[in-house]
């Protein structure tokens, strides 16, 4: 069902690329007001935060300049209240993440991602089935070829491994009727890199600028 899905919205996001530019803005005002909707219904912070739910009057060419600014340390000091599902909470997540591997889902359900905090603050960011499917829709319309075919393409990521980040989460979890899928860690000695990538020989070679070069 959800390779299913992620096909149709695959080719609802290829067609955006054809819409004119005042049908993306009313796409792009129309998902702005329902995520911002969601979130004031169901995340405590946010009720509390904007006082009132946000609404865009007219055709505002900046509907987000009425909304309340967030940044990550925010969001990172009221993750608990900030999540829209009781099922959710900072502390077993980042249990989950540090004994878990790479997409092994929080509750079974729940894909769980973290930042490297380069930035001094390590973001936390979890995703129900149907928004991790939209995701993945995204990422294949936009940077891949990838469909169902009778040869299946293989997919090669260079980039940090060792963690729940995003770009290794995604391509981990390409479905695997359209590729098969190999990872390298960006801190390995690119002799090892290269000879994992001839033996494998990818279609596809996807992960981190300074990896690729």
């Amino acid at each position: 069902m959800g390779l299913l899905r992620i096909l149709n919205l695959k080719r609802q996001f290829s067609k955006i690329s054809e819409y004119k530019r005042e049908d993306v803005e009313a796409v792009q005002k129309e998902n702005i007001e329902k995520t911002l909707s969601h979130a004031f219904a169901y995340s405590p912070f946010y009720k509390e935060y904007y006082g009132v739910e946000p609404r865009f009057e007219g055709d505002s060419e900046e509907p987000l300049s009425s909304v309340p600014f967030v940044d990550k340390q925010i969001i990172m000091d009221n993750l608990d209240s900030v999540f829209t599902s009781p099922l959710l909470n900072r502390g077993s997540i980042e249990q989950h993440m540090a004994g878990s591997p790479v997409g092994k889902r929080y509750l079974n359900k729940f894909t769980t991602l973290h930042t490297s905090g380069s930035s001094g603050n390590i973001g936390i960011f979890t995703y129900d089935p149907g928004s991790w499917d939209t995701l993945k829709a995204l990422v294949l319309a936009r940077c891949t070829s990838f469909g169902i075919s009778l040869r299946r393409k293989r997919l090669a990521f260079i980039g940090l491994t060792d963690g729940h980040y995003a770009g290794v989460t995604l391509a981990s979890d390409v479905p695997r009727l359209m590729a098969n899928y190999t990872d390298v860690s960006v801190n390995e000695p690119i002799s090892r890199t290269v000879g994992h990538l001839n033996r494998f020989q990818p279609d596809d070679l996807r992960g981190y600028p300074s990896g690729l070069v």
